[in-house]
């Protein structure tokens, strides 16, 4: 098995994949959702994505990036996303599948 370390490598940002990315700037050629995901399957289960997300606006300085559209642009609005922690709760769906059956 083969592990890559990079020099960027930190606890928020394994491997270093946002920060190589996001040098790229403008010719990084995306899609910025696969580097996303690969961002947080590299951080582990047991990390908050949310607190990681708000350490990588700081170090990378990514609340000062101006939107130019893009895969660059995709990219830090997933990670500006990410760092509001928005998360979406589990609901009962309506209808016949979602209601508990009486046993007769």
């Amino acid at each position: 098995m083969v592990i890559y370390i990079s020099e960027y490598d930190s606890p928020e940002d394994p491997q270093g994949i946002l920060k190589q990315t996001l040098a790229m700037g403008s010719e990084f050629p995306g899609p910025a959702a696969d580097v996303f995901l690969a961002w947080t399957l590299r951080l582990g289960l047991d990390s908050n994505v949310a607190e990681a997300a708000r350490a990588v606006i700081r170090d990378y300085h990514l609340d000062t990036v101006e939107d130019h559209g893009g895969e660059h642009a995709k990219l830090v609005t997933l990670i500006r996303e990410a760092a509001k922690g928005q998360t979406v709760t589990a609901r009962r769906r309506g209808g016949a599948r979602g209601r508990s059956r009486s046993q007769s």
